[in-house]
């Protein structure tokens, strides 16, 4: 694996974003997943209870949101260095994070995320895959443990045209 084939096929610029999704969850894995990055990185979320940004996200929240106590319209920020992972919190079902592809700037920065979605991955003990944003049916990054695969062929070439910046 070298730098110049990820940012050709994977961190490219279309004027799009990358998701992560990590399917079939529950409130369970979400407390792992909170535990996990509010134990080991630097965090920025907005507390509308407190009307003040903290650096853990309150699991209590996420818990009164699902159960339609409180509104909610909040997203995460993760700090791994230079690179920013939002978390959105919209269904117990699945945790979904997205990646900015232009703050990926080589091969550290990839491992980096790599590292961060396998001790993830064996956490939680699920499949975590990396897709074109709103195109979960395309996997460019599959993660399973220890197990990265990285698919160099996805069907790319039909997704709609992005203007780039």
């Amino acid at each position: 694996m070298n730098w110049k084939e990820l940012n050709i096929d994977i961190y490219f610029w279309d004027g799009s974003w990358r998701d992560i999704f990590i399917l079939d969850t529950d409130r369970k894995d979400w407390k792992v997943f909170v535990d996990f990055i509010n134990e080991k990185f630097d965090i920025k979320w907005f507390n509308e209870n407190t009307q003040k940004t903290e650096t853990k996200i309150n699991f209590e929240r996420l818990i009164d949101f699902w159960d339609k106590k409180i509104e909610w319209n909040n997203t995460a920020n993760i700090y791994l260095d230079n690179i920013q992972i939002n978390t959105h919190f919209f269904t117990e079902n699945e945790i979904e994070l997205d990646i900015d592809p232009r703050e990926f700037n080589g091969i550290n920065d990839h491992e980096k995320l790599m590292e961060f979605l396998t001790e993830l991955s064996s956490r939680l003990n699920k499949r975590i895959k990396i897709t074109p944003e709103n195109h979960h049916e395309i996997e460019l990054i599959g993660i399973e443990k220890n197990n990265i695969s990285i698919n160099f062929s996805s069907t790319l070439d039909s997704l709609p045209i992005r203007t780039k910046e």
